[in-house]
């Protein structure tokens, strides 16, 4: 392992401007004018031995003052062109290349004692090929600062004109010299001889012609078309002039967004059109010469190479196989050798932060390229450095997670640099950065602070990366302020877990997964983010901040503001809806709701008064959706449910009050599982929120994704709910006379405990109920005690749902019905009166089991009754049978008489079927008890018939009078959805 090399605030030292200015530097933007003409104090830059300190001596800069020098210090040379164009775009160096020419000229020799003059002196040898005086030969620099719009008498003296201010700069103090050549402005050959006319080398620098093209044109036009004149004759002078150099900052018209009136516009397309032919236009930085910039200018140091290569190295050896292939394999990681070189460049800055700035920083239209590279840097640097030297935390490298947004002033710098479009974004990624990543003035803000606050400082990593959510939404910040290579938006998740990577043990890509997916994925993550959908694995998912509202923000948004309570309330209502879809072979499905729960949580107290107030006690199999919120099993303290539900049944120190308590099964949810369908329901609730807001519902396309997003999590959390609710809960038989609670835990993911059918085939596993066709005269008689013959049919009945050593019975009455019918038939049992006389069933529905007067019997105590009247055969007093005309018996095997129609015995004429009309005329009252159950058992008679298919025609009208007008949107909804005509009125 590599040993821990000396952290880098305690190896390079900040220029004292640097420290004073706590990192903003107020002269990033040299001035011409300032270091030059000013009269007063002028700014260190103004020393050449300052200004050679804090330039880097860039190839391209180093060239273009080489060959300036050139054309000024070897007489008559022609080596070197005479006019030069400086054309960036703000902050690309102009000015302050302007300012190294300005020392060159004034102070060649100081400046010659710099690197930056030593490396201009040699490549000006390598151009001529011999030594240049080291004076220049005493060159006079002829400085317009154009962009001194306000100049005094005391900058030009009585000149107004450009052409007059360049005389008077040329002749000062010699005023003779400027009246005779000031009438000759617009005269190449005069110009050309007052060039001559000084007897030394002559440099003419205009910084920033245009400014003063723009007020001329916009005050005295006259003047402005004099002015032109003047540009173009000094131009063609200065071409035809020994040892005389001209250099011109314009900035190149697609990257100059000033603004010119018509005549303004037409100054500037000629001064184009005069500086391509008669100038060479160059740069003084280019884009990889940022990382030298940034070094030479805020340290007074270079970086000592055994450290860079020690720290280069401790990350190298950090990178572990799954760091490798999971991270930087996609981001194209160079080798250990490569990587050396450019930590050495970049250092104390990450190299790819180095290349973020210079690959697609500089690329982009707006950022002023050297000046925001410097400003930004060099605030970060100044805060990393103030926190690495006071004890705190501070990356081995800096990189673009590592740039402190609750720093303001960095924070202001980086969305001032030019990278945000306009001032309204940039105002609102200012709220976004406060918002989800954090708040300098807060503390308690900032969805990654938050987190990174919170997180559990007994983690092995925390002390080494403890800002690690924190530097992942700042890499994603930065790269979502402009459009990258290509046109992509954001950052690739390959690129946000690489920013958060420090040489540590412990921290690891499973680690670095999990804070990633807090921060984009989680209720607690950020809320301003998108995701841009990758395609395989040549163009990845990309993460971006965005200012405008999106589908999934404001799902982020509304989800962030989602009550518990109301997601929890979601999970019922959704297992309540699944439940009610089907309710067979229960009679009844019981919805089973309580309040929200209090602040105290759970109780029992709570729980028992949710079921007295919800349960419903009757002669029925029901199954009874249990309020998630209330109840659940397993995975931590569940006695508060267990106990509610012994209550429930009648059992336990708290039995409830109930008499039919072994038809009644419960569906209870799993609380681990309910925990996971939580997040889920938050997700449906927001979409569904979403999809009513106001904007979303007036553009008809977001409409139409709201709806299908939110249909998709319903589905979702569905499926989630269905797995949650995977516990039934019984009546179970315990011994001969005793009873139990039962619980079943549905295993298979395809069954759930609210679809009846699967509850029933549950139950029907641990001999709780019969299957569809079980229960036939074997069962009965098996199920049959001693103890239940002579009991009046009622008794029989009834013991089915109130014992639990009866188990259910599919069909119900009906079933019960049919089998006493079939085995009174055929023997096994018989029936019997009150006064001992057998009871005659000669079809089942002769079997009323409501009847209190007709007993059930063992058949070896009842007497042969009579076919006709049922009496005991010895009490007949019914006539003879009737015997066979053919035979003469009563009783015989003789074909049936012909038929009417066909005359033969047997045929297949047929009888035409009889049908009865059934009309009813019911009125019940909401304070009739008694009439509300009959009229409930009527119609599910009435119901079990139209399924049966034993009704061939209904014409009903019913009308209701219904108090609660959720029931009343309900029986609608389902009116309309089986096609029938409802009508609504309130009364």
């Amino acid at each position: 392992m590599t040993d821990s090399p000396t952290p880098w605030w305690n190896i390079m030292t900040l220029r004292p401007e640097v420290i004073t200015s706590g990192g903003v530097i107020s002269d990033v933007r040299m001035s011409l004018h300032s270091a030059a003409l000013a009269s007063g104090a002028r700014p260190p830059y103004s020393r050449p031995d300052y200004y050679g300190e804090i330039t880097h001596p860039a190839g391209s800069l180093v060239d273009f003052m080489a060959r300036v020098a050139v054309r000024l210090g070897v007489p008559h040379s022609t080596q070197t062109p005479a006019v030069w164009r400086l054309d960036q775009a703000m902050g690309g160096g102009k000015s302050h290349g302007l300012v190294g020419l300005w020392h060159l000229a004034t102070y060649p020799r100081l400046l010659a004692d710099t690197d930056l003059g030593r490396e201009i002196i040699k490549s000006a040898l390598d151009i001529t090929g011999r030594p240049v005086d080291p004076d220049l030969n005493s060159p006079l620099c002829v400085v317009l600062d154009c962009d001194n719009t306000t100049a005094t008498e005391e900058d030009f003296g009585p000149a107004k004109t450009l052409g007059e201010r360049f005389l008077w700069r040329l002749f000062q103090p010699d005023h003779n010299l400027y009246e005779k050549y000031r009438p000759h402005l617009t005269n190449k050959a005069k110009l050309g001889e007052a060039l001559q006319t000084v007897g030394r080398p002559i440099l003419v620098l205009i910084d920033e012609i245009m400014d003063y093209l723009r007020v001329m044109a916009a005050s005295d036009y006259d003047q402005a078309v004099l002015d032109m004149g003047f540009i173009r004759a000094v131009l063609e002078a200065v071409n035809t002039t020994p040892n005389c150099a001209m250099v011109v900052a314009m900035i190149a018209s697609d990257k100059d967004n000033m603004a010119m009136n018509e005549k303004g516009i037409q100054f500037r397309v000629e001064m184009e059109d005069l500086l391509t032919r008669n100038a060479s236009t160059t740069a003084v930085t280019s884009g990889g010469d940022f990382a030298d910039i940034i070094q030479k200018r805020l340290f007074t140091n270079p970086p000592p190479n055994d450290v860079t290569h020690l720290v280069a190295d401790l990350y190298a050896d950090a990178i572990t196989p799954p760091w490798h292939n999971k991270v930087f394999k996609r981001l194209n990681h160079p080798g250990r050798e490569e990587f050396r070189k450019r930590v050495a460049r970049s250092y104390p800055f990450h190299p790819n932060l180095i290349a973020l700035a210079e690959d697609e920083w500089a690329t982009h239209a707006g950022f002023q390229k050297v000046r925001s590279t410097i400003n930004v840097f060099a605030l970060a640097v100044y805060e990393q450095t103030r926190r690495g030297q006071s004890g705190e935390w501070a990356p081995p490298l800096i990189d673009s997670g590592d740039l402190p947004l609750d720093h303001p002033p960095l924070r202001d710098a980086l969305l001032n640099s030019g990278l945000v479009e306009d001032q309204k974004t940039s105002a609102n990624l200012r709220e976004v950065a406060t918002i989800d990543i954090t708040d300098p003035h807060n503390p308690d803000r900032g969805t990654a602070h938050q987190l990174d606050a919170a997180r559990d400082q007994t983690w092995a990593w925390v002390a080494g990366n403890p800002r690690a959510a924190e530097r992942m939404a700042t890499a994603m910040f930065v790269r979502s302020l402009n459009p990258r290579a290509g046109g992509e938006r954001g950052a690739t998740e390959a690129e946000i877990l690489a920013a958060s990577f420090v040489p540590i043990r412990g921290y690891e890509t499973g680690d670095a997964e999990t804070v990633f997916g807090q921060l984009v994925q989680s209720d607690r993550g950020m809320v301003s983010i998108d995701s841009i959908p990758g395609q395989g694995r040549s163009v990845p998912k990309r993460w971006v901040f965005e200012t405008r509202k999106t589908l999934e923000m404001l799902t982020r948004a509304e989800k962030a503001s989602i009550p518990d309570a109301d997601r929890d309330k979601a999970i019922t209502d959704r297992a309540f809806a699944i439940a009610q879809r089907t309710r067979k072979p229960f009679r009844r499905v019981l919805l089973v709701e309580g309040p929200p729960v209090p602040a105290g949580g759970v109780t029992l107290e709570g729980s028992l008064q949710v079921l007295k107030e919800e349960l419903v006690d009757s002669r029925e199999t029901r199954l009874a959706i249990l309020d998630s919120r209330w109840f659940s099993l397993f995975n931590g303290d569940d006695s508060a449910t267990r106990d509610a539900l012994e209550a429930g049944f009648g059992l336990g120190p708290l039995p409830l009050s109930t008499e039919w308590a072994s038809s009644l099964v419960f569906a209870c949810a799993n609380t681990a599982l309910r925990a996971q369908a939580r997040g889920l329901a938050a997700e449906w609730l927001a979409r569904k929120r979403v999809s009513e807001l106001p904007p979303v519902v007036a553009d008809s396309d977001m409409l139409e994704k709201a709806k299908e997003e939110t249909r998709k999590a319903q589905q979702q959390l569905d499926r989630r709910v269905r797995l949650c609710y995977q516990h039934i809960v019984y009546l179970a038989p315990k011994g001969t006379h005793q009873r139990q609670v039962g619980y079943i835990r549905i295993k298979k993911d395809t069954s759930t405990a609210l679809h009846a059918a699967d509850v029933w085939n549950a139950l029907n596993a641990e001999e709780k109920a019969f299957a569809a066709g079980q229960f036939n005269q074997q069962a009965l008689m098996h199920m049959l005690r001693e103890s239940d013959y002579g009991r009046p049919l009622r008794e029989i009945r009834d013991i089915w749902w109130s014992n639990p050593h009866k188990p259910l019975l599919h069909d119900g009455e009906e079933e019960l019905q049919h089998t006493l019918y079939q085995a009174v038939t055929d023997g096994e049992v018989a029936l019997v009166g009150d006064g001992g006389e057998p009871h005659k069933a000669i079809r089942a529905a002769d079997i009323n089991l409501n009847l209190p007067t007709v007993r059930l019997l063992q058949p070896t105590l009842t007497q042969l009754a009579c076919d006709t009247c049922g009496h005991p055969t010895d009490k007949c007093q019914c006539p003879e049978p009737p015997v066979c005309a053919a035979c003469g018996q009563s009783k015989c095997e003789c074909p049936p008489p012909p038929c009417s129609k066909c005359g033969k015995s047997q045929c297949q004429c047929s009888t035409p079927k009889k049908h009865w009309q059934v009309t009813f005329n019911i009125t019940v009252s909401s304070s009739s008890e008694e009439g509300k159950a009959d009229l409930a058992y009527l119609l599910r008679q009435l119901a079990n018939r139209i399924e049966e298919g034993k009704v061939d025609h209904v014409n009903q009208m019913a009308q209701l009078i219904i108090g609660d007008q959720e029931d009343v949107h309900t029986l609608e909804q389902l009116a309309k959805d089986a096609g029938f005509t409802i009508n609504i009125q309130d009364i």
